[in-house]
C-alpha cells in the first residue's frame, strides 16, 4: 500500500503547471486612468498621457494623442502573447485613428516594447504593421496593406523567441524576427490622429499570457515514516 501512495505522490508532484494568464475586461465605471495594474509610458513628444475608460472600453480622449500602458497584475514569461477586442466607435465614418497591443515591454516610464499596430489612415486604409519602439524611437519591423479590420475584430500579439507574430482573430497574418527584447509585460496602445475622438478605435477585453508547453513544479520529496 506505502508502495502505491509513494507512487501516487510522484504522479502528482510531477503534474504540469499550465502556463498562466491574467485579463482585464474594463468592466467598471468611467475613469480618466485605468487603476493600478497599469503603468503608463511616457510619450517622448510630451503630449502622451493615461489611457482612459469610457464606456467600458479603452480609449484616447484627447485628439491627436496616443495613449500607452502596460499591464503589472501579471508578467509573462518570455514567450508570450497578449490578445484584445478592437472597437471602431463609428464604423460608418472613421477617422485617422491607430490601436494596438504591446508585448516584450520594459520597466516604465521609457517606452521600450514591440508593438503590433493597425494604423487606420484618415481614408479608412487599413496598415497593419509590427513595430519595435526603442525610448519612443520606432522602428518597422513589418507591414501589410492589404488586411482589413472590422469593428470586434481581435487582435493577437505573439512573441517567441525571436519571433514576433500578429493574428487577426486566430489567423497569423504577419510576422517579423527581431532579438532586442527577450522578456517584459504586456499592454495597449490607442491613438486618435484626427477628428474627433468618438470616432477613432478603441479596445476590449484585454488578456495576456504565456506559450510554450507546460512547466513542471518544483517540490520537496514527501516521506512516510
Amino acid at each position: 500500500m506505502r508502495f502505491l501512495i509513494n507512487i501516487l505522490l510522484a504522479l502528482l508532484l510531477a503534474a504540469p503547471a499550465f502556463a498562466g494568464s491574467g485579463s482585464d475586461a474594463f468592466s467598471r465605471a468611467d475613469n480618466l486612468d485605468l487603476g493600478s495594474e497599469w503603468d503608463p509610458y511616457e510619450n517622448p513628444s510630451g503630449t502622451g498621457h493615461p489611457c482612459e475608460i469610457v464606456s467600458n472600453e479603452v480609449v484616447a480622449t484627447i485628439d491627436a494623442d496616443r495613449c500607452t500602458e502596460v499591464y503589472n497584475a501579471y508578467i509573462p514569461t518570455a514567450a508570450q502573447y497578449a490578445k484584445a477586442n478592437i472597437v471602431i466607435l463609428d464604423p460608418v465614418t472613421p477617422q485617422g485613428g491607430d490601436v494596438g497591443l504591446l508585448i516584450r515591454g520594459q520597466t516604465p516610464p521609457t517606452y521600450s516594447a514591440y508593438l503590433c499596430r493597425i494604423n487606420n489612415a484618415v481614408s479608412g486604409n487599413d496598415s497593419t504593421q509590427i513595430q519595435k519602439r526603442v525610448a519612443g524611437v520606432n522602428t518597422l519591423l513589418a507591414t501589410d496593406n492589404s488586411i482589413t479590420w472590422a469593428d470586434g475584430d481581435e487582435i493577437r500579439c505573439e512573441a517567441t523567441g525571436s519571433t514576433l507574430t500578429l493574428y487577426q482573430n486566430g489567423v497569423s497574418v504577419l510576422s517579423a524576427v527581431d532579438s532586442q527584447f527577450s522578456s517584459g509585460r504586456a499592454g495597449v496602445f490607442v491613438q486618435c490622429q484626427s477628428g474627433v475622438s468618438t470616432s477613432c478605435y478603441a479596445i476590449d477585453d484585454f488578456e495576456v499570457g504565456d506559450l510554450g508547453a507546460a512547466t513542471r513544479r518544483r517540490s520537496s520529496p514527501v516521506i512516510f515514516r
